[in-house]
């Protein structure tokens, strides 16, 4: 009895556990309007910082962002702005999926990059990102959060 007990617990754990970590992204569904919004969002950040716009991401960026990198600890507004990457080129791999929340937007995609921070290249193959965009009371979009899951060469 036991052992058909742990068998019917095994069968249903496997099959609880089988669309974990699966994507519910389908490659023929139309990009919803959180996607497009998630899409024109996370081009800003890339365009703001491929040109070195100091003055919109000032204005874009939250009092509360900070940036994720996979190298150590948090930046925040003023030193990622203060220290801007030199990102020379950028192309998003795939679709920009965007899931809005009660005034919050994250955006999860992936992005090839030629990178250089604080004056290490990194990796130039296909990286994940997260950014994270929180609506004012203006109803203006500003980055909250953004993680670049990219490594140094």
């Amino acid at each position: 009895m036991k052992t058909g007990l742990a068998a019917v617990a095994a069968t249903a754990l496997t099959l609880a556990f089988t669309g974990c970590g699966g994507s519910d992204w389908s490659s023929t569904a139309a990009p919803s309007a959180n996607d497009a919004l998630a899409t024109k969002l996370s081009t800003r950040i890339f365009q703001d910082v491929q040109n070195t716009n100091r003055a919109d991401l000032e204005q874009f960026f939250s009092p509360s962002f900070q940036l994720q990198r996979t190298t150590g600890g948090a930046v925040s507004k003023a030193s990622f702005i203060a220290n801007l990457p030199n990102l020379r080129s950028y192309k998003f791999i795939g679709p920009i999926l965007g899931v809005e929340y009660n005034g919050t937007l994250t955006a999860t995609y992936t992005a090839q990059t030629d990178l250089m921070v604080d004056g290490k290249q990194y990796q130039s193959a296909p990286n994940a990102f997260l950014s994270v965009f929180a609506k004012s009371s203006d109803g203006q979009w500003h980055v909250i959060g953004h993680g670049n899951f990219n490594q140094p060469k």
